[in-house]
């Protein structure tokens, strides 16, 4: 990061976006956020298209978890390579390369589906592409930020496109693709390959007008460095205590969660009777939970609050998950979702907080990338084995009882563990809190 804003600050002009980035977010930044926002749209429509496609196909637990596996494990399988290509190549370049692969996948599919050709392992290999595409674009667009806006103005266009994040892929794509498969299975996917065409343009005027992002090839760095490097992240989040205990409860959150979600449309079916735009619904609600789970972890997580703000998120997550395992009545799974996931966005924003806290400069990037692999990638593990254990299940229980099985684990595995570990949690968080304040307080004396 350091490199690139370096010589960012060599363009002559700052405040001509022709020639550097501007202090104030022009007119290549809105393009590159239009870009964005219409890439997360799409993403969002594939979240609830493709696994509602699968369940009407394949009506399968372990059909449908693997689809929404595959669509989740690029991020645990490219996260790391990603990073590091990003600074090698153009970022333009690979997020032109990604969009136009998107174009592709998106008219396939709806070819496939009006032609009768979407078998299930064309369904788990266009979402592990579609997939492995979003990794590229969306890390791409973050990486190439800075070549459209000034140092000063960063954190203001990250936020800009973290919210159309939130608001285009969760509460616009999912409403949008639950009310497109109304009009027929291929309409969502034929629809989205259109508006991504318009992504191309965008790109194409960046290209025309934005300065140049080639990377620096003065100098080279060899394959066993990037090895070392990344053996030195994990290395630091292996010995730091609280870095650890943080990895260790994401884990267990990051593959219990996706556990539910990968059977999250066949339980909204079968056990809350939903339609597609039910689901719709249901999921937008859910992403409303978490944007509010966030946002209270900012307020909550000060100081000594820490600590106990952690723990309690935590006990909120096993007591919602144990009782989507109960219940079958539409509004209150409805809740008991939008209050898992604002659990989950709470917990995530508090470990960000812990962990940037406690690494040092030099190695934020790597335990970052570390914290992402476990938090996004192990989610694709716990998407396979929710829908093998509903799978399982069927052959003891009815369907409904199979279904509600992979929640009652949930809620159960996070209630032991934190009777077992919580006080470690708790303990080593309120620990490293007060070794980063006494310092501080000693400084004030």
């Amino acid at each position: 990061m350091r490199a690139k804003g370096e010589r960012l600050t060599e363009t002559p002009d700052q405040s001509d976006t022709s020639n550097g980035p501007s202090r104030r977010l022009g007119r290549p930044f809105w393009f590159l956020w239009s870009g964005m926002s219409l890439s997360n749209l799409g993403d969002g429509v594939a979240l609830i298209a493709l696994p509602w496609v699968t369940s009407q196909l394949y009506p399968d637990p372990l059909a449908v978890s693997a689809v929404a596996a595959a669509g989740r494990l690029p991020w645990l399988v490219f996260s790391l390579p990603v990073g590091v290509m990003l600074d090698r190549v153009s970022r333009l370049t690979v997020l032109q390369l990604a969009n136009y692969t998107r174009i592709g996948l998106w008219a396939l599919i709806a070819v496939l589906l009006l032609t009768g050709h979407a078998t299930l392992p064309v369904l788990v290999v266009v979402a592990f592409t579609m997939g492995a595409t979003e990794v590229l674009f969306d890390t791409g667009a973050e990486a190439y930020l800075p070549t459209v806006v000034h140092r000063d103005g960063l954190a203001t266009g990250y936020g800009h496109l973290r919210a159309s994040e939130i608001v285009a892929g969760d509460f616009a794509g999912r409403p949008i693709g639950g009310a497109l498969l109304g009009f027929g299975m291929a309409v969502p996917f034929a629809v989205t390959a259109l508006s991504t065409s318009v992504i191309a343009g965008l790109l194409a005027y960046l290209r025309r007008v934005a300065p140049s992002d080639r990377p620096d090839r003065t100098g080279t760095v060899e394959r066993s460095h990037v090895l070392a490097d990344l053996a030195a992240g994990l290395g630091m989040v292996w010995r730091e205590r609280v870095l650890r205990t943080l990895a260790e409860a994401s884990v267990l959150i990051s593959v219990l969660f996706g556990g539910m979600l990968g059977i999250q449309v066949l339980y909204a079916q079968v056990v809350l009777g939903t339609d597609a735009f039910a689901l719709a619904v249901l999921l937008t609600v859910s992403a409303g939970g978490a944007v509010v789970g966030s946002q209270l972890a900012g307020r909550v997580l000060v100081g000594a609050r820490v600590a106990p703000g952690l723990l309690g998120c935590l006990v909120c997550f096993a007591a919602s998950t144990a009782g989507l395992g109960f219940t079958g009545h539409y509004w209150l799974a409805v809740v008991l979702f939008a209050v898992a996931a604002g659990a989950v966005a709470f917990f995530n924003v508090g470990v960000l907080a812990l962990r940037q806290d406690a690494t040092p400069e030099e190695f934020r990037g790597r335990v970052g990338s570390v914290f992402r692999l476990l938090q996004w990638g192990l989610s694709a593990v716990g998407m396979l084995l929710g829908g093998a254990a509903a799978q399982v299940a069927e052959a003891y229980w009815d369907e409904s009882t199979a279904l509600r099985l992979p929640f009652l684990v949930a809620g159960v595995a996070y209630g032991a563990y934190l009777l077992l570990f919580g006080f470690r949690l708790y303990r080593d968080t309120a620990r490293h809190h007060g070794q980063t304040q006494r310092p501080t307080d000693e400084r004030s004396d």
